[in-house]
Protein backbone atom coordinates (compact mmCIF):
# COMPACT_ATOMS: atom_id res chain seq x y z
CA UNK A 1 0.00 0.00 0.00
CA UNK A 2 3.18 2.42 0.90
CA UNK A 3 4.67 1.26 -2.41
CA UNK A 4 0.79 2.65 -4.59
CA UNK A 5 1.01 5.74 -2.82
CA UNK A 6 4.55 6.73 -3.35
CA UNK A 7 3.90 5.86 -7.06
CA UNK A 8 0.27 7.96 -7.44
CA UNK A 9 2.77 10.83 -5.44
CA UNK A 10 5.10 10.47 -8.17
CA UNK A 11 2.29 10.22 -11.02
CA UNK A 12 1.24 13.59 -9.27
CA UNK A 13 4.37 15.46 -9.15
CA UNK A 14 4.90 14.18 -12.96
CA UNK A 15 1.58 15.93 -14.21
CA UNK A 16 2.73 19.12 -12.86
CA UNK A 17 6.17 18.35 -14.46
CA UNK A 18 4.55 17.86 -17.47
CA UNK A 19 2.04 20.59 -17.56
CA UNK A 20 5.06 23.05 -16.43
CA UNK A 21 7.13 22.00 -19.22
CA UNK A 22 4.11 22.36 -21.72
CA UNK A 23 3.06 25.63 -20.60
CA UNK A 24 -0.24 24.28 -20.51
CA UNK A 25 -2.45 26.20 -22.40
CA UNK A 26 -2.84 25.24 -26.07
CA UNK A 27 -4.65 27.26 -28.38
CA UNK A 28 -7.91 25.24 -29.52
CA UNK A 29 -6.95 26.68 -33.24
CA UNK A 30 -3.78 23.83 -33.05
CA UNK A 31 -4.88 19.93 -33.73
CA UNK A 32 -3.93 18.59 -30.17
CA UNK A 33 -4.16 15.21 -31.43
CA UNK A 34 -0.87 16.16 -33.63
CA UNK A 35 0.82 17.32 -30.71
CA UNK A 36 -0.80 13.70 -28.91
CA UNK A 37 0.55 12.27 -30.90
CA UNK A 38 4.30 13.62 -31.13
CA UNK A 39 4.68 13.27 -27.51
CA UNK A 40 3.59 9.98 -27.80
CA UNK A 41 6.51 9.33 -30.17
CA UNK A 42 8.99 11.43 -28.10
CA UNK A 43 8.00 10.41 -24.23
CA UNK A 44 6.93 6.92 -23.01
CA UNK A 45 3.98 6.40 -21.05
CA UNK A 46 2.71 7.88 -18.85
CA UNK A 47 4.62 10.54 -19.93
CA UNK A 48 2.84 11.09 -23.15
CA UNK A 49 -0.44 10.44 -21.88
CA UNK A 50 -0.15 13.13 -19.72
CA UNK A 51 0.81 15.72 -22.40
CA UNK A 52 -1.55 14.63 -24.34
CA UNK A 53 -4.26 15.40 -21.42
CA UNK A 54 -2.85 18.40 -20.93
CA UNK A 55 -3.17 19.35 -24.69
CA UNK A 56 -6.64 18.42 -25.34
CA UNK A 57 -7.48 20.04 -21.66
CA UNK A 58 -9.80 17.27 -20.42
CA UNK A 59 -8.42 16.08 -17.05
CA UNK A 60 -7.72 16.64 -13.72
CA UNK A 61 -5.74 14.67 -11.66
CA UNK A 62 -7.44 14.34 -8.61
CA UNK A 63 -6.82 11.27 -6.12
CA UNK A 64 -9.92 9.63 -4.28
CA UNK A 65 -10.49 11.51 -0.90
CA UNK A 66 -8.19 14.31 -2.28
CA UNK A 67 -9.52 17.41 0.28
CA UNK A 68 -11.09 20.20 -1.72
CA UNK A 69 -10.39 23.70 -0.08
CA UNK A 70 -12.32 27.04 -0.68
CA UNK A 71 -11.08 30.91 -0.62
CA UNK A 72 -11.98 32.77 2.17
CA UNK A 73 -13.19 35.28 0.96
CA UNK A 74 -14.40 37.58 3.86
CA UNK A 75 -11.40 36.43 5.73
CA UNK A 76 -7.56 38.03 5.45
CA UNK A 77 -5.80 37.38 1.96
CA UNK A 78 -2.57 35.85 2.22
CA UNK A 79 0.38 35.17 -0.20
CA UNK A 80 0.62 31.79 -1.93
CA UNK A 81 2.74 30.04 -4.38
CA UNK A 82 2.18 28.76 -7.89
CA UNK A 83 4.07 26.89 -10.21
CA UNK A 84 7.84 27.28 -9.62
CA UNK A 85 7.25 28.66 -6.19
CA UNK A 86 6.12 31.90 -7.65
CA UNK A 87 4.79 33.66 -5.45
CA UNK A 88 0.49 34.80 -5.68
CA UNK A 89 -2.00 36.01 -4.26
CA UNK A 90 -6.11 35.61 -4.73
CA UNK A 91 -8.50 39.40 -4.08
CA UNK A 92 -11.81 38.86 -3.75
CA UNK A 93 -14.62 41.26 -4.25
CA UNK A 94 -18.24 41.91 -5.54
CA UNK A 95 -19.64 44.80 -7.80
CA UNK A 96 -23.02 46.75 -7.11
CA UNK A 97 -25.91 45.19 -7.50
CA UNK A 98 -27.05 48.74 -9.02
CA UNK A 99 -24.38 48.59 -11.67
CA UNK A 100 -25.10 44.74 -12.70
CA UNK A 101 -28.80 45.56 -12.97
CA UNK A 102 -27.57 48.45 -15.45
CA UNK A 103 -24.88 46.52 -17.29
CA UNK A 104 -27.52 43.59 -18.31
CA UNK A 105 -29.61 46.23 -20.22
CA UNK A 106 -26.08 46.36 -22.83
CA UNK A 107 -26.68 45.02 -25.87
CA UNK A 108 -24.12 42.49 -25.92
CA UNK A 109 -25.72 41.26 -22.82
CA UNK A 110 -29.21 41.08 -23.49
CA UNK A 111 -29.63 40.32 -27.57
CA UNK A 112 -30.34 37.27 -28.70
CA UNK A 113 -27.85 34.55 -29.82
CA UNK A 114 -27.72 34.94 -33.33
CA UNK A 115 -26.81 38.67 -33.13
CA UNK A 116 -23.56 38.20 -30.84
CA UNK A 117 -21.32 37.67 -34.20
CA UNK A 118 -22.58 40.69 -35.62
CA UNK A 119 -21.24 42.38 -32.55
CA UNK A 120 -17.47 40.57 -33.07
CA UNK A 121 -18.39 37.28 -30.72
CA UNK A 122 -16.83 34.59 -32.30
CA UNK A 123 -17.80 30.83 -31.57
CA UNK A 124 -14.90 29.21 -29.87
CA UNK A 125 -13.99 25.56 -29.31
CA UNK A 126 -12.47 24.50 -26.41
CA UNK A 127 -14.49 21.25 -25.33
CA UNK A 128 -14.50 18.89 -28.92
CA UNK A 129 -15.63 16.06 -27.38
CA UNK A 130 -18.81 18.24 -25.85
CA UNK A 131 -20.11 19.45 -29.05
CA UNK A 132 -22.99 20.55 -27.43
CA UNK A 133 -21.30 22.73 -24.80
CA UNK A 134 -21.44 26.39 -26.94
CA UNK A 135 -18.97 28.92 -26.16
CA UNK A 136 -18.47 32.28 -27.67
CA UNK A 137 -15.71 35.51 -26.67
CA UNK A 138 -15.81 38.85 -27.84
CA UNK A 139 -12.93 41.21 -27.72
CA UNK A 140 -12.27 44.85 -26.54
CA UNK A 141 -10.51 47.64 -24.85
CA UNK A 142 -10.99 49.58 -22.15
CA UNK A 143 -9.46 52.81 -23.03
CA UNK A 144 -10.68 55.94 -22.64
CA UNK A 145 -10.68 56.41 -26.92
CA UNK A 146 -13.92 55.32 -28.59
CA UNK A 147 -11.51 54.01 -31.81
CA UNK A 148 -10.34 50.62 -31.84
CA UNK A 149 -6.62 49.67 -30.39
CA UNK A 150 -4.15 47.53 -32.37
CA UNK A 151 -3.08 44.82 -29.56
CA UNK A 152 -3.20 41.41 -29.34
CA UNK A 153 -5.62 38.96 -29.40
CA UNK A 154 -5.71 36.75 -25.69
CA UNK A 155 -6.86 33.87 -27.66
CA UNK A 156 -4.49 32.90 -30.43
CA UNK A 157 -1.88 36.01 -29.79
CA UNK A 158 -2.84 37.16 -33.46
CA UNK A 159 -2.74 41.16 -33.92
CA UNK A 160 -6.28 42.74 -34.06
CA UNK A 161 -7.88 45.76 -34.13
CA UNK A 162 -9.92 45.73 -30.77
CA UNK A 163 -12.91 48.02 -30.63
CA UNK A 164 -13.66 49.73 -27.93
CA UNK A 165 -16.25 48.41 -25.01
CA UNK A 166 -19.49 50.16 -24.52
CA UNK A 167 -19.34 53.14 -22.25
CA UNK A 168 -20.79 51.88 -19.41
CA UNK A 169 -18.60 48.86 -18.97
CA UNK A 170 -15.16 50.82 -20.15
CA UNK A 171 -16.01 53.14 -17.21
CA UNK A 172 -15.59 50.16 -14.54
CA UNK A 173 -12.17 49.72 -15.96
CA UNK A 174 -10.99 53.24 -16.25
CA UNK A 175 -12.92 53.84 -12.60
CA UNK A 176 -11.09 51.31 -11.08
CA UNK A 177 -7.22 52.47 -12.54
CA UNK A 178 -8.05 56.12 -11.38
CA UNK A 179 -9.42 55.10 -7.84
CA UNK A 180 -5.97 52.85 -7.19
CA UNK A 181 -3.94 54.71 -8.83
CA UNK A 182 -1.49 55.48 -5.19
CA UNK A 183 -2.03 51.65 -4.91
CA UNK A 184 -0.74 51.13 -8.61
CA UNK A 185 1.97 53.39 -7.85
CA UNK A 186 3.52 51.10 -4.99
CA UNK A 187 3.55 48.70 -7.12
CA UNK A 188 5.08 50.45 -9.94
CA UNK A 189 8.02 51.76 -7.33
CA UNK A 190 8.77 48.23 -6.44
CA UNK A 191 9.16 46.59 -10.28
CA UNK A 192 10.97 49.74 -10.75
CA UNK A 193 13.91 48.12 -7.96
CA UNK A 194 13.90 44.66 -9.68
CA UNK A 195 16.97 43.90 -10.97
CA UNK A 196 16.87 41.47 -13.98
CA UNK A 197 19.52 39.65 -15.46
CA UNK A 198 20.23 39.96 -19.23
CA UNK A 199 19.03 42.89 -21.70
CA UNK A 200 15.51 40.56 -22.73
CA UNK A 201 14.98 40.14 -18.72
CA UNK A 202 15.11 43.88 -18.23
CA UNK A 203 13.15 44.65 -21.48
CA UNK A 204 10.06 42.62 -20.25
CA UNK A 205 10.41 44.49 -16.78
CA UNK A 206 10.11 47.63 -18.56
CA UNK A 207 7.21 46.55 -19.81
CA UNK A 208 4.99 45.62 -16.62
CA UNK A 209 6.86 48.85 -15.05
CA UNK A 210 4.79 50.62 -17.96
CA UNK A 211 1.55 48.79 -17.89
CA UNK A 212 1.92 49.99 -13.80
CA UNK A 213 2.80 53.39 -14.59
CA UNK A 214 -0.09 55.59 -13.14
CA UNK A 215 -0.27 58.22 -15.65
CA UNK A 216 0.02 55.25 -18.41
CA UNK A 217 -3.80 54.33 -17.41
CA UNK A 218 -4.66 52.09 -20.64
CA UNK A 219 -2.14 48.97 -20.55
CA UNK A 220 -3.43 47.71 -16.64
CA UNK A 221 -7.11 45.62 -17.62
CA UNK A 222 -6.92 47.51 -20.85
CA UNK A 223 -7.69 44.20 -22.53
CA UNK A 224 -11.19 42.88 -21.71
CA UNK A 225 -12.48 39.15 -22.66
CA UNK A 226 -16.09 38.99 -22.85
CA UNK A 227 -17.13 35.15 -22.77
CA UNK A 228 -20.48 33.65 -22.82
CA UNK A 229 -21.10 29.76 -22.06
CA UNK A 230 -24.15 27.54 -21.95
CA UNK A 231 -25.18 24.19 -23.00
CA UNK A 232 -23.22 20.88 -22.01
CA UNK A 233 -21.66 21.19 -18.10
CA UNK A 234 -18.44 21.12 -18.06
CA UNK A 235 -17.26 19.46 -14.89
CA UNK A 236 -15.02 16.64 -13.41
CA UNK A 237 -12.33 15.50 -16.27
CA UNK A 238 -13.33 17.80 -18.52
CA UNK A 239 -12.64 21.05 -17.18
CA UNK A 240 -9.60 22.76 -19.06
CA UNK A 241 -6.78 23.19 -16.70
CA UNK A 242 -3.98 26.02 -17.71
CA UNK A 243 -1.48 28.59 -16.82
CA UNK A 244 -2.19 32.14 -18.63
CA UNK A 245 -0.14 34.04 -20.99
CA UNK A 246 1.68 36.47 -18.76
CA UNK A 247 -0.61 39.12 -20.11
CA UNK A 248 -2.51 37.74 -16.79
CA UNK A 249 -0.16 38.32 -14.90
CA UNK A 250 -2.72 40.75 -13.31
CA UNK A 251 -6.10 39.40 -13.81
CA UNK A 252 -9.10 41.16 -13.15
CA UNK A 253 -12.45 38.01 -13.59
CA UNK A 254 -15.83 39.51 -13.36
CA UNK A 255 -19.07 37.78 -13.09
CA UNK A 256 -21.90 38.78 -15.26
CA UNK A 257 -24.74 36.25 -15.28
CA UNK A 258 -24.63 33.18 -14.25
CA UNK A 259 -22.12 31.23 -11.95
CA UNK A 260 -19.06 28.85 -12.17
CA UNK A 261 -16.83 27.23 -10.20
CA UNK A 262 -12.99 28.65 -10.55
CA UNK A 263 -10.41 25.27 -9.50
CA UNK A 264 -6.59 26.32 -8.82
CA UNK A 265 -3.57 24.90 -7.49
CA UNK A 266 -1.95 26.88 -4.64
CA UNK A 267 0.75 26.25 -1.89
CA UNK A 268 0.89 27.41 0.98
CA UNK A 269 4.36 27.54 1.00
CA UNK A 270 7.23 27.97 -0.80
CA UNK A 271 8.92 24.45 0.24
CA UNK A 272 5.33 22.88 -0.72
CA UNK A 273 5.27 24.46 -3.99
CA UNK A 274 8.52 23.36 -4.69
CA UNK A 275 7.47 19.99 -4.66
CA UNK A 276 4.23 20.35 -6.32
CA UNK A 277 2.74 19.51 -3.03
CA UNK A 278 -0.15 22.24 -4.17
CA UNK A 279 -3.99 22.36 -2.51
CA UNK A 280 -7.06 22.13 -4.65
CA UNK A 281 -9.14 25.09 -4.24
CA UNK A 282 -12.83 25.01 -5.41
CA UNK A 283 -14.13 28.68 -5.38
CA UNK A 284 -17.10 29.78 -6.34
CA UNK A 285 -18.43 32.50 -8.71
CA UNK A 286 -21.56 34.29 -8.47
CA UNK A 287 -23.00 37.31 -10.27
CA UNK A 288 -21.28 40.50 -9.31
CA UNK A 289 -18.08 38.56 -8.00
CA UNK A 290 -14.71 39.93 -8.81
CA UNK A 291 -11.41 37.74 -8.37
CA UNK A 292 -7.88 40.04 -9.04
CA UNK A 293 -4.88 37.43 -9.41
CA UNK A 294 -1.76 36.47 -11.19
CA UNK A 295 -3.18 33.44 -12.79
CA UNK A 296 -0.14 33.60 -15.23
CA UNK A 297 1.46 31.15 -12.50
CA UNK A 298 -0.55 28.37 -11.24
CA UNK A 299 -3.40 26.24 -13.00
CA UNK A 300 -6.38 27.01 -12.96
CA UNK A 301 -9.58 26.03 -14.67
CA UNK A 302 -13.35 26.81 -14.81
CA UNK A 303 -16.55 24.32 -14.17
CA UNK A 304 -19.59 25.85 -15.89
CA UNK A 305 -23.08 23.80 -15.05
CA UNK A 306 -25.32 22.44 -17.84
CA UNK A 307 -27.74 25.64 -18.28
CA UNK A 308 -29.58 27.54 -21.63
CA UNK A 309 -29.15 29.93 -22.98
CA UNK A 310 -31.69 31.83 -20.99
CA UNK A 311 -29.49 31.22 -18.06
CA UNK A 312 -25.93 31.74 -19.61
CA UNK A 313 -22.59 32.03 -18.16
CA UNK A 314 -20.79 35.61 -19.01
CA UNK A 315 -17.92 36.64 -17.28
CA UNK A 316 -15.41 39.18 -18.66
CA UNK A 317 -11.51 38.61 -18.17
CA UNK A 318 -9.35 41.34 -18.32
CA UNK A 319 -6.10 42.01 -19.18
CA UNK A 320 -2.88 43.99 -19.76
CA UNK A 321 -2.94 45.45 -23.13
CA UNK A 322 -0.52 44.45 -24.91
CA UNK A 323 1.12 45.31 -28.45
CA UNK A 324 3.16 42.40 -30.22
CA UNK A 325 6.73 44.00 -29.24
CA UNK A 326 5.18 44.35 -25.31
CA UNK A 327 4.03 40.54 -26.11
CA UNK A 328 7.22 39.19 -27.58
CA UNK A 329 9.29 40.93 -24.63
CA UNK A 330 7.08 39.71 -21.32
CA UNK A 331 6.52 35.93 -22.77
CA UNK A 332 10.69 35.56 -22.88
CA UNK A 333 9.78 34.80 -19.00
CA UNK A 334 8.17 31.90 -19.11
CA UNK A 335 10.43 29.78 -18.33
CA UNK A 336 12.60 29.31 -14.91
CA UNK A 337 15.85 30.59 -16.64
CA UNK A 338 17.90 33.74 -15.13
CA UNK A 339 15.23 35.95 -15.49
CA UNK A 340 13.32 33.73 -13.18
CA UNK A 341 14.34 35.49 -9.63
CA UNK A 342 13.30 38.79 -11.20
CA UNK A 343 10.34 37.43 -12.47
CA UNK A 344 9.04 36.15 -8.66
CA UNK A 345 10.00 39.14 -7.20
CA UNK A 346 7.66 41.12 -9.58
CA UNK A 347 5.03 38.63 -8.91
CA UNK A 348 5.68 39.31 -5.08
CA UNK A 349 5.22 42.60 -5.80
CA UNK A 350 1.53 42.65 -6.84
CA UNK A 351 0.80 39.97 -4.71
CA UNK A 352 1.66 41.89 -1.65
CA UNK A 353 -0.33 44.59 -3.09
CA UNK A 354 -3.27 41.90 -3.46
CA UNK A 355 -3.20 41.45 0.26
CA UNK A 356 -3.36 45.37 1.14
CA UNK A 357 -5.95 45.74 -1.54
CA UNK A 358 -7.08 47.71 -4.28
CA UNK A 359 -10.53 49.19 -3.93
CA UNK A 360 -13.38 47.92 -6.26
CA UNK A 361 -14.97 51.70 -7.67
CA UNK A 362 -18.78 52.45 -7.17
CA UNK A 363 -22.17 53.01 -9.00
CA UNK A 364 -21.50 56.69 -8.47
CA UNK A 365 -17.76 56.68 -9.55
CA UNK A 366 -18.56 54.45 -13.15
CA UNK A 367 -21.15 56.51 -13.71
CA UNK A 368 -18.92 59.72 -13.57
CA UNK A 369 -16.49 58.26 -15.61
CA UNK A 370 -19.24 57.01 -18.07
CA UNK A 371 -20.69 61.01 -19.07
CA UNK A 372 -17.15 61.47 -19.88
CA UNK A 373 -16.95 58.78 -22.94
CA UNK A 374 -18.20 58.82 -25.98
Amino acid sequence: KREKKRERKKEKKLFYCCLSRSESYVSSSFPSFIFSSFSSFIFPSPLSFYISLVTTKVTTMLEPGEKILSTDKEGPRKVEYGNNSVPVSLFCGKMSEEYLKQLHKLEMFCCPEKELEKMGFQRCVDYPRLPQHVYYEGYFHSCRTSEAVTSVNPRDSSIIDKPAAPPLLRAMYIAFREKNSEWMHKIWEEIKKVEMEGEEGEQARKVFENAFNPNNNTQLLGDLAVQVHYGHAIDGHNVGYHTDALNSVFHYAFSVHGNRILHSFRASDHDRAQNADFDHYQDPQEVRDVYISLPAFFYHGVEYPECKWENRIIAIQARFLFNEEEWNKTNRLRGEGKEGEGKKIIAQAISNALISGPVLPSLKEILEVCATLD
